[in-house]
């Protein structure tokens, strides 16, 4: 989505309308937007659904990947005294950003607020090839893993999800994604599975589609390749879940 946006833009405000169109095609949990009121523009995005706790540590991750990506697009036009970041809890927030301002929003998603004349702005020479210095910022995260499942959750069932798609996400390589993530005890396939399993067990339980299509959203050719990957995790099969769990409602 990134470096769609970096190659066919040429103002930040293009950049931004192709970011959110790409992003909106992947996102199943939220709706990310820009938009323009008067002197101000928001960048964020709104939950579909209202989350039962305070998502903070997601937010202020999610925050810190918006950030990053103004912060290339724009180098050294970048002014943080002029940018209001709007979440939660912004007590989550690192010290790296006390040269921005905050503001405490809702639980239904951050947003970032910065002058709308920075929309005609040209894309930084910074950009283009070079990494996201978004990378740097979510390697230093202590609430990385939690925001990197946060994005699988917004594009499992969408897509064949991966290694290589999953570390896109974050813009690392499938590498150094697999690096960061040991410092958790975890790796990206594992995550990649206990996603799509529970993706799987929430769907079979709240909705009527069938095995074959739950298998094949999740990027299972075979089903019975995805039956026995549930049956490992919960005991069950799908259908075998599915009836217990009808079996339990009535």
């Amino acid at each position: 989505m990134i470096q769609l946006a970096l190659k066919q833009a040429k103002t930040l405000g293009e950049f931004l309308n192709i970011y959110v169109v790409e992003a909106t095609k992947v996102a199943s949990s939220v709706t990310p937007y820009v938009e323009v009121r008067g002197n101000t523009v928001a960048f964020g995005e709104t939950r579909r659904f209202e989350p039962l706790v305070k998502p903070a540590q997601n937010d202020g991750f999610m925050i810190g990947l918006k950030l990053a990506i103004l912060e290339k697009v724009l180098g050294h036009n970048m002014q943080p005294e002029k940018v209001v970041l709007v979440l939660c809890d912004p007590t989550v927030l690192p010290s790296r950003y006390d040269g921005f301002q905050t503001l405490t929003g809702n639980k239904m998603g951050p947003k970032i607020l910065f002058p709308s004349d920075w929309l005609a702005m040209g894309l930084s020479k910074e950009g283009g090839v070079s990494e996201i210095r978004e990378t740097s910022s979510v390697q230093k995260s202590d609430d990385f893993l939690a925001g990197f499942r946060h994005l699988l959750e917004q594009v499992v069932g969408n897509r064949a999800l991966n290694v290589h798609e999953a570390a896109a996400l974050v813009q690392m390589s499938s590498k150094k994604l697999n690096r960061q993530l040991a410092s958790y005890g975890t790796n990206a396939s594992s995550e990649i599975s206990h996603i799509k399993m529970r993706y799987a067990k929430d769907t079979l339980s709240k909705t009527d589609r069938s095995i074959e299509e739950i298998a094949s959203a999740l990027g299972y050719r075979d089903p019975s390749n995805f039956s026995r990957a549930f049956s490992n995790i919960y005991g069950l099969s799908p259908s075998q879940f599915r009836k217990e769990g009808m079996r339990l409602s009535d």
